[in-house]
Formats: C-alpha cells, sequence, structure tokens
C-alpha cells in the first residue's frame, strides 16, 4: 500500500510539473498576444486576440484548479506518510523486541542439547522435557521467521525513509515554487486588468471606426448629391444666361411693319437723341414678342429646359434612382438614428463617469483629503479655479465663433434657397423685398448679438472681479492659518516655558523675570483675543460679501445658457466658504481649548503666589509661631517654604 501511495505522489507530482509548465506557457502565449494587441489593431487580429485571451483565461483557471487537486492531493500524502511513519515506529519497537528474544533464543540453545543428550541416556526420566523441548523448538522457529520478517520490515523501513527524505525534499521544492507562483499572482492580476483595458480600448476604437467609417459614407453621399446639384445649378445658369443673351437680342430688334417714313426720318435722326416714348415702344414691343414667346412656349430656353427635364427623367427611369434613394435616405437616416442613440449613450455613460468623480474630488476637498490642509489646499483650490475659469472662456470664445460661422452659413444657404426657389418664377421684385426684410432682420439680429456680446462681456468682467475677490478671500483665509500657525507656535513655546518654570519651580527659589514673564503672557493672551475678534469681524464681513455677490449672481445670471455653469462655480465657491468656515470653527476650537488651558495654568499659578503671599503675611504677623514649628518634612511643605523664602528676597 505503501508503494501504491508513493507511486500515486509521483503521479501527481508528474501532474502538477505539467500543470506548472502549462501554466508557463500560457504566461508566454499572454505576453505574446499583449505583444500582438499592442503591434496590431485591426478588426480580425482583435478578434482572434480577443479569443486567444479567452482560451488563456480558461487554461489559467484549469491550471489552478489542477494546481489546487495537486495540492489537496500532496497533503493526503503527506498525512499518509505521518501515519505510515507512525506504523514504522512501532515496528521498530517489535523488531527491537524480537532481537531480544532472538539472544535470549540462543542461550537456551546449549541447555536443548544438553537436555537431548541426557533424553537419549535417560529417556524415561527426561521425556517430559522432551515435549518441553519440541515446544521451544516450534517458538524457536516462529521467533526465526519474526527474525527475518522483522529484518525484512528494517529493510522496508530503511527504504521507507528514504522515500520519505525524498518525498520531503520534493516537497520543499514544491512549497518555494507554489511561493514563487504565489508571487505571480498579482503580476497575473495586473495582466487580466491589462487585457480587459486593451479590450475596451479595441472596442472603443471599433466603434470609433465605424463613426468614422459611416461619417465617411454620409460626406461620400453630400459630395454626389453636391455635385449633382452643382451641374444642375450650372446647367441652369448657362440657359438663363442664353436667355439673357435672348432677351438682349429682342430688345436690339425693331418691329418690322414700321413705315419708311418713320425709317427715314430715323435715318435723318442722331440715335442719341430718341425720345423716350420711342424707348418705352421698343422695350414694350419686345417684351411683347417674349411673352408671346413664353405663352406659346417655343423659346430656346423653354425648349432646352424641357430637353434637360427629358434626360433626366429617362436617366432616373433607366436607374431607378427615385426608389434607390429613398431607400439609401431611409438607410441613412436609420444608420444616422442608431449613430446617435450610440453617442447618446456614450455620452450619458461620460457625464455620469465624470460626474461620479466630481463628486469625489469633491467630498475629498470638503473632507480635506484632496490636497491636504492649509496653504497648499488653499493654493491648489485657486489654481484650479483659475484653471477652470480660463477654460470656461476659452469654450465661449469656441462657441461664439461657431455660432458666428453657423448663422454665416445659415444665411447663404437661405439666400441661395431664396434665389433657385424664386429665378425660375420671375420674381425679381419679391426677391428683392426679401432680401431687403432679411437685410433689416440681418440687422436687428447682428445688433442684438452685439448686445449679447456686451453682455457677455459685462459678465465676464464681472465674474473675473468677483474671482480676484474670493482670491483675496483664499489670500486671507491664507494668513489667518499662517497666523493661526504662528499663535499655536507661540503657544508651544508659552508651555516649553510653563515647564521650565515648573522645572525651576520644583528645587529653586521663583525669580522677578518669572513674574514678568507671566505678565507678558497674561498681556499676549489679550492681544490673541483682539485679534481673534478682529479675524471674526473680517469672517462676518467676508460672509455679507460673499452673499451680496450670491444674490448679484442669482439676479444676473437668471437667464442666458451660461447659467449651468454659473450655478456650477456658485456651488464651488459655496464649498470653498464652507471649507474656509469649517477651518475657522477649527482654529476657534484650538483656540478656545488653548486658551482655557492657560487659563487654567494661570489660576494655578496666581493662587500659588496668592498662597505664598498670604502665608508670608502669616508668618510676619505671627513670628513666635514660627520659631516653635518644626520644620515641614513633606514634599509640598518644602515647595511653599522654597516659595515662602524666595518671596522674602
Amino acid at each position: 500500500m505503501y508503494q501504491a501511495l508513493i507511486e500515486e505522489h509521483r503521479a501527481l507530482q508528474t501532474n502538477y510539473d505539467d500543470v506548472l509548465s502549462e501554466k508557463e506557457d500560457a504566461l508566454a502565449r499572454l505576453r505574446e498576444a499583449r505583444q500582438d494587441i499592442e503591434n496590431r489593431r485591426n478588426d480580425k487580429i482583435g478578434v482572434m486576440m480577443r479569443a486567444e485571451i479567452d482560451r488563456l483565461r480558461t487554461e489559467l483557471q484549469k491550471s489552478e484548479d489542477n494546481l489546487a487537486m495537486a495540492e489537496s492531493e500532496l497533503d493526503k500524502h503527506t498525512s499518509l506518510i505521518s501515519e505510515l511513519t507512525r506504523k514504522i515506529d512501532e515496528l521498530q519497537v517489535k523488531a527491537d523486541q524480537a532481537a531480544r528474544l532472538k539472544d535470549q533464543v540462543d542461550e537456551c540453545v546449549p541447555k536443548f542439547s544438553y537436555i537431548t543428550h541426557t533424553q537419549t541416556v535417560h529417556p524415561h526420566r527426561y521425556r517430559h522435557a522432551a515435549d518441553k523441548l519440541q515446544k521451544t523448538e516450534n517458538v524457536m522457529e516462529k521467533y526465526k521467521k519474526k527474525l527475518q520478517e522483522s529484518a525484512d520490515l528494517r529493510q522496508h523501513v530503511k527504504s521507507l525513509e528514504r522515500q520519505n527524505a525524498d518525498l520531503v525534499d520534493k516537497n520543499a521544492s514544491l512549497e518555494e515554487e507554489y511561493r514563487k507562483v504565489a508571487a505571480f499572482k498579482p503580476l497575473m492580476e495586473s495582466y487580466k486588468n491589462q487585457i480587459a483595458d486593451l479590450e475596451s480600448k479595441v472596442s472603443a476604437r471599433s466603434q470609433e471606426l465605424e463613426t468614422v467609417r459611416f461619417e465617411l459614407e454620409q460626406t461620400k453621399t453630400k459630395l454626389r448629391i453636391t455635385s449633382e446639384e452643382r451641374t444642375r445649378d450650372s446647367e441652369m445658369l448657362e440657359l438663363y444666361q442664353e436667355r439673357m443673351c435672348e432677351l438682349e437680342l429682342t430688345s436690339q430688334r425693331r418691329p418690322s411693319t414700321a413705315k419708311p417714313s418713320d425709317a427715314e426720318t430715323d435715318l435723318s435722326r442722331n440715335t442719341n437723341e430718341l425720345t423716350e416714348e420711342e424707348l418705352m415702344g421698343e422695350v414694350s414691343f419686345a417684351l411683347d414678342n417674349e411673352l408671346d414667346d413664353a405663352i406659346s412656349g417655343t423659346t430656346m430656353t423653354d425648349l432646352k429646359l424641357q430637353v434637360r427635364k427629358l434626360q433626366r427623367e429617362l436617366e432616373s427611369v433607366k436607374k431607378n434612382e427615385a426608389d434607390g434613394s429613398r431607400i439609401l435616405v431611409l438607410e441613412n437616416l436609420l444608420e444616422d438614428a442608431n449613430r446617435m442613440k450610440s453617442q447618446y449613450e456614450a455620452d450619458y455613460l461620460t457625464a455620469h463617469r465624470e460626474k461620479l468623480v466630481l463628486q469625489r474630488d469633491l467630498e475629498e476637498i470638503r473632507s480635506g483629503k484632496a490636497f491636504g490642509d492649509g496653504a497648499e489646499a488653499a493654493i491648489a483650490l485657486r489654481q484650479r479655479l483659475n484653471e477652470t475659469v480660463d477654460q470656461l472662456d476659452a469654450l465661449q470664445k469656441e462657441h461664439a465663433e461657431l455660432e458666428v460661422s453657423f448663422e454665416t452659413r445659415k444665411r447663404e444657404l437661405t439666400i441661395a434657397k431664396s434665389d433657385l426657389n424664386l429665378i425660375n418664377k420671375d420674381q425679381v421684385e419679391i426677391l428683392a423685398s426679401l432680401r431687403e426684410s432679411v437685410n433689416e432682420d440681418k440687422v436687428g439680429l447682428e445688433a442684438d448679438i452685439e448686445r449679447l456680446h456686451k453682455q457677455i462681456k459685462e459678465m465676464n468682467e464681472k465674474n473675473r472681479m468677483q474671482l480676484e475677490q474670493i482670491n483675496a478671500l483664499l489670500l486671507e483665509k491664507v494668513n489667518l492659518q499662517s497666523e493661526g500657525i504662528g499663535q499655536r507656535e507661540r503657544m508651544l513655546q508659552r508651555e516649553r516655558d510653563f515647564g521650565d518654570l515648573r522645572a525651576s519651580m520644583t528645587g529653586r527659589d521663583v525669580p522677578e523675570d518669572i513674574k514678568a514673564r507671566l505678565l507678558v503672557l497674561h498681556e499676549e493672551n489679550l492681544n490673541v483675543k483682539e485679534q481673534l475678534k478682529a479675524s471674526q469681524d473680517k469672517l462676518t464681513k467676508a460672509k455679507q460679501f460673499i452673499k451680496s455677490q450670491d444674490k448679484l449672481f442669482k439676479e444676473q445670471y437668471a437667464f442666458g445658457s451660461a447659467q449651468n455653469s454659473f450655478e456650477e462655480t456658485e456651488g464651488s465657491f459655496e464649498s470653498q466658504i464652507k471649507n474656509l468656515e469649517e477651518e475657522l470653527a477649527q482654529t476657534k476650537a484650538r483656540y478656545v481649548v488653548l486658551e482655557k488651558r492657560y487659563q487654567f495654568e494661570f489660576t494655578v499659578m496666581s493662587g500659588v503666589l496668592h498662597h505664598s503671599g498670604m502665608f508670608k503675611l502669616w508668618e510676619s504677623s505671627h513670628p513666635q509661631s514660627t520659631k516653635t514649628r518644626p520644620a515641614p518634612t513633606a514634599w509640598l511643605g518644602q515647595q511653599r517654604k522654597n516659595l515662602a523664602q524666595v518671596l522674602e528676597r
């Protein structure tokens, strides 16, 4: 059974080695997969890499499971080995007993030979002894067999001990390897996290690629449509130019029904001296001819327009352009809707993440964990505030530029559409009136835009002024904190001075400089109280100023698109004010604690001095009792005596 267990242990050891080799192969494959991910960014390779990553994960999980099974089997085998060693120890004890019995049998052999000899000489006398001898021989045979078995057991035990030692060494090596593998576990976790990040990046890149492809298709369709419109517009422009030429030619013609006398008079006249009636007659005649041609539909431009129209209809019928364009438009609308949906979802997720990050930063700032306490936190907050203000200004400028470009493009588009819609109808006057009205609206809109720009500039200036005032408040806060630090240092110095005073009072007399120092400390305490009152006055003024600024914010920025940003800045300012108030409350609490401590020490010292003065007066009024009174032996009495001597001096 022990041999079978050893073989099973060896098999498990080989399985464990195989699992470790598989794990190393999996790690190597993971490294190769990571390199492939970094080197290649295509979709097919990304899919293959994800499949390879999944396979490596499964293999790694299997290897971990096999490792856990091997460890459990190893524990079982170690328990079996311990039981076998215990059995070997018991058999060793039995073998020692068998050896001792063998020695006893060897001692009894000559006695038995003598008994057999006497039995041959005196058979009747020693029959009973012969029976005993037979029994003892049987017992000896049994013991000999047991001795042989014990020798075999000893050899087997030695071999088992060797195998046990080998197994212990292997177990130690396996434990070392397991420790090494356990050390690589966080690295594997980091690799897993990196793989997840890479997968997210690949998915994001694929989404970006899809969006870019969709935008490319959209731009291609737009380019095709614009090219068709351009060709159509160029054709229409050529036709209108030809029509203008025809109109000019028809306006220069003369009516064929003119009289010869009129022709002679025209030749005699100067061409530059035509009357207004003649000019109006020529123009009206040309227009009448043109109107007749337009009514009959026999002008060259009308014929060309009809030919072009028929050609386009023929091409559209051949290519099924109408149905195809409709399907294409519907597909584009569907893709656009899906893209906008995914974009809105992504924007919502990013906004939600940013909101969570901002909430965390806000909590850290409120709790004072983000940048630490003191002047560094205030400076960091001020820098962040300035950066956000700069970003806000840049975004407002970009927004204004984009609005201007959008308005210009929109105006151009409306003008082009109106021109295209009104050219075919010969309504030039209506077009002119529309343009005049549009220009008037444009002037009004430009005035409104200028007014809004002025308001935005005023708001920006007010915002800058308020930011400067807030920065001044932050600087005052930093100064107050520095003053608080200085007060803390002075209080620590006072504590040291009081410690020195206590040390000097234990075995020495109280000199005059200590009294002067106590008076100075009292004066400094009064000065600190005055400074606290001044800081409280500053705080109340700052609160009133902030409240007034808050009212101005609410009154000025109650409308417009910039309301959300100003509300955010207002919230940040309120959070900063709350932080400043909390810090001021903490400094006040510290100051109150220190003031109580110093007041207690001052009362104790004044009580000691008063007691010593009263004791001195009592001694001066009762000189005889002091002479007959024995010297004090307690420590407090000695201190009182020393103080009395010092005061007498």
